[in-house]
């Protein structure tokens, strides 16, 4: 099952869910929970969540010294989207210049990745 959801803010105690974008297999995780069959604790799955979320660069300094592993990942998951032609959507923040009166505004656009040559947008 793919479980799709983002979260904004700053690393640490500003981040959080973004529950609204949240999605179960392409449901909005607010109509799947009451209608999966199960009867879930959705307060306590947020809050622990939400508590997950804010301590996991906390955590992963304790284990790994640093956080900054998760750029070449990333970085990874960019360029096999590429060389795969996946035409994968990924949430990636870009300087923009064309974006209407502002000179240079960093936005999340969620570009379609995959190699130019073999798209036709």
């Amino acid at each position: 099952m793919n479980i799709h959801g983002y979260v904004l803010g700053e690393h640490g105690d500003t981040s959080f869910p973004a529950w609204s974008l949240t999605t179960i297999g392409g449901v909005n995780l607010v109509d799947y929970c009451p209608s999966c069959g199960k009867s879930c604790d959705t307060e306590n799955l947020y809050t622990g969540a939400q508590e997950y979320v804010r301590s996991a660069a906390n955590k992963i300094i304790q284990a790994k010294g640093a956080t900054y592993y998760a750029i070449g990942q990333a970085a990874s998951v960019i360029i096999q989207a590429i060389l795969r032609n996946e035409r994968r959507i990924l949430p990636i923040s870009t300087v923009r210049t064309d974006f209407r009166a502002s000179r240079r505004q960093r936005s999340a656009s969620p570009p379609s990745w995959g190699r130019p040559e073999l798209s036709r947008c």
